[in-house]
């Protein structure tokens, strides 16, 4: 029932706020302690369905960006494994998961803190 309802809460939240649901659900797999690349394909698998169903209204609304979305397919292809292995280098290295729970949520602050600040410049530049 706990995963029930941490999935319908990151659906809800990923849904609302436009944020990945792999960004909410991997740390929550390893709190499990879901092993790193079972919990990751498991995540990823689910957000194939999210992506899917954005993509398809992205279409129908005509907001889809071909050229963007291949470069985005293209980069996401070349990171996930490299990716993969350096989280298996870093659980097997420190025997923790919490060192890549760390690093998820220093990458949420970043963005949190970069992406208005680049907003700002941009707009700043426009005008």
């Amino acid at each position: 029932m706990k995963c029930v309802v941490i999935a319908l809460t990151c659906g809800l939240i990923a849904g609302s706020f436009g944020v990945s649901p792999g960004l909410l659900l991997n740390p929550v797999m390893m709190v499990f302690g879901v092993h790193t690349v079972v919990g990751v394909s498991t995540v990823m698998y689910a957000v194939l369905f999210t992506t899917m169903a954005t993509s398809f209204i992205a279409v129908v609304e005509d907001l889809l960006n071909p050229q963007y979305g291949i470069v985005v397919i293209i980069m996401t292809i070349l990171g996930t494994y490299p990716g993969i292995l350096q989280q298996n280098y870093i659980i097997e290295a420190y025997k923790r998961n919490s060192i890549i729970v760390s690093i998820f949520t220093f990458c949420i602050l970043f963005c949190m803190i970069m992406i208005p600040y680049l907003n700002c410049n941009l707009l700043s530049k426009m005008d």
